[in-house]
């Protein structure tokens, strides 16, 4: 195989960075409906989550979301 005769380096590459086609799922509002307070490891993307009764609205993965979501301590924001 044969050179074209130009440099090529680093600098000269521009593309794009491939993520392994999966994109994150977005995140969605939740409320919890208690008062105490909580943390929970979202089931499906491992992220924590802290709730309470002063801070119950949370932005929370939508795979996590559908699982809390099922439960009677959540429901949509």
């Amino acid at each position: 195989m044969t050179c074209c005769g130009r440099s090529r380096s680093g600098a000269d590459f521009v593309g794009a960075i491939s993520t392994g086609g999966v994109s994150p799922a977005p995140d969605v509002l939740i409320r919890y409906l208690a008062h105490p307070p909580v943390q929970i490891g979202g089931p499906a993307s491992g992220r924590h989550y802290a709730f309470s009764g002063s801070e119950p609205v949370q932005a929370v993965d939508a795979r996590d979301a559908a699982a809390l979501l099922r439960t009677r301590y959540f429901r949509a924001a």
